[in-house]
């Protein structure tokens, strides 16, 4: 009788592991769901247009895809700048390039301020409106791997640069579906800030601990005198 029991109990103890496990897996299966769909769900605020306000002579604000979008361009030539002892590092710098749904249309209006290349996306969170349009604009620009493994004409590769939590929560362990691919993760993170030189300036990234998230961070354009956040 102990023996029939005993055997009784392992099997229940069984049945309760895998239902377990089964409810773990439906749970994780409706978590990347809902991850899934705040991706290519529109924010509030977004609509079916993106219009481009002036803030500097090179440095716009696009309105209408959800998070402000900060976009700055080349140097006006008629503007001394120092870029010669740099090596000339010029182009167009995105600061939380949108939503996914709305990528097309920043593409477009980035093409009307600017013939440049793309040679920075600043990500200042990880949220939906501000990493969405990362992919669009990596293949625009060539990609991350661009005159490296991608088979392209020789040129400087796009850089992805945030904190680094936010790549935690755009990327995904071994084996396990990102909600991003991968041309769009960040190339290069932070855990305090960054600074990096670039159409002539400063630009100065910094982390904001206790924010909105946990990689918050603004953006100081300096020689515009800009934030971003």
């Amino acid at each position: 009788m102990n023996r029939k029991l005993s055997r009784e109990l392992v099997c229940a103890i069984a049945v309760v592991g895998l239902c377990a496990i089964c409810v773990q897996e439906k749970a994780a299966a409706q978590n990347a769901s809902a991850a899934a769909a705040r991706v290519a769900a529109k924010p509030a605020g977004a609509s079916d247009e993106i219009k481009i306000w002036p803030i500097r002579r090179n440095v716009f604000m696009l309105v209408g895809d959800g998070a402000n979008i900060v976009v700055q361009t080349e140097p006006p030539k008629d503007e001394e700048n120092y870029d010669g002892s740099y090596g000339r590092d010029t182009g167009i710098l995105v600061i939380d390039p949108g939503t996914t749904a709305m990528s097309a249309q920043l593409v477009d209006a980035i093409g009307k301020l600017s013939s440049g290349p793309i040679r920075y996306i600043i990500n200042t969170s990880a949220d939906p409106d501000h990493v969405g349009g990362n992919n669009a604009l990596a293949k625009v620009s060539g990609g991350i791997v661009k005159g490296a493994l991608g088979g392209k004409p020789a040129g400087e590769p796009l850089m992805i640069l945030s904190h680094e939590t936010v790549l935690a929560q755009m990327s995904a362990p071994s084996g396990k579906q990102a909600v991003y691919p991968l041309e769009a993760w960040p190339t290069d993170v932070f855990t305090r800030g960054k600074d990096v030189f670039f159409n002539g300036g400063s630009v100065r990234i910094i982390h904001q601990p206790g924010a909105h998230s946990e990689g918050d961070s603004f953006v100081h354009l300096r020689r515009s005198d800009v934030i971003a956040a």
